[in-house]
């Protein structure tokens, strides 16, 4: 939203544009390998359920419940 113009007007001006350009290739590639693996998981555990159902597979009874609490 309308933060997101704030927050990188204000790194423009300190960073530049390639400290800019980077972060966001950073950020994208670390989003990619995450939906990726989601991706993976999806098809090799299929759940009935959302995405808190890997997290109390995978990590933790109790992380899961605070991850599908809203």
């Amino acid at each position: 939203g309308t933060g997101l113009f704030v927050g990188s007007g204000s790194a423009l001006a300190t960073g530049g544009p390639a400290s800019l350009l980077i972060a966001f290739a950073l950020i994208g590639i670390m989003l990619y390998c995450t939906v990726h693996a989601l991706g993976e998981m999806a098809v090799l555990f299929p759940v009935a359920g959302s995405f808190s159902a890997y997290s109390t597979r995978f990590l933790d009874p109790a992380w899961g419940f605070a991850m599908g609490w809203k």
